[in-house]
């Protein structure tokens, strides 16, 4: 093996074991918080016949591994979700087990930058499963398009979580910065503390 192939696979072993998907799914769980609160948002074939608002609870997310030569993961990020439709002046109650997928990969900025490339999901890959909780709920799932104006908004959602200002920084992750942060932790891990020599005594002296 040659010495850049050396540095390289050191490179790649180093990335993946540093953000292996546990890490990830907490790193996760800690940029979106608790939980979440939309709405009211336009619902129905002209937006104007029902608004919609959410409650989520988000649970524990995990990640699996993806292929290739920078680590990448897929996050399934399970949500229970409670919303609230009101359409003429009455409201109805329906709760939602929803599986929301993330897919997550790392690229390299000069000259020790690692930045997250979130990807969210389309409509299609949004998992919801509707539970409602009244006769009435049931019959507007059943004859309506809700289930496909709640999928749209969660996406929307999804996407302006992943604008804000506070996750846009959780994606860059200076490694200089970090090492230069931790490097009195990390010396004191393999280097004897520090004590005073006599030609440093006598250098303060002087």
């Amino acid at each position: 093996m040659s010495e850049a192939t050396a540095f390289e696979q050191f490179g790649s072993d180093f990335l993946r074991i540093i953000f292996h998907r546990r890490r990830i799914a907490d790193s996760v769980a800690r940029v979106l918080g608790p939980g979440f609160e939309l709405g009211p948002i336009g619902a129905g074939p002209t937006r104007r016949l029902a608004k919609v608002t959410a409650r989520g609870t988000y649970r524990t997310p995990y990640a699996d591994n993806l292929p290739g030569e920078l680590p990448a993961f897929r996050v399934t990020l399970p949500v229970d979700v409670d919303f609230t439709v009101g359409v003429a002046g009455s409201s109805m109650t329906f709760h939602a087990d929803v599986i929301v997928p993330l897919l997550i990969r790392f690229r390299l900025e000069h000259p020790l930058v690692l930045h997250w490339d979130v990807t969210p999901p389309g409509q299609d890959d949004i998992l919801l499963k509707l539970d409602p909780e009244t006769r009435r709920s049931a019959a507007l799932q059943r004859f309506s398009t809700l289930e496909a104006d709640l999928r749209g908004f969660l996406i929307r959602f999804v996407d302006r979580e992943l604008h804000k200002e506070h996750v846009q920084r959780a994606t860059r992750i200076d490694l200089e910065q970090v090492i230069d942060g931790s490097w009195e932790a990390l010396a004191a891990q393999f280097l004897p503390p520090w004590e005073p020599t006599v030609d440093s005594l006598e250098g303060a002296v002087s």
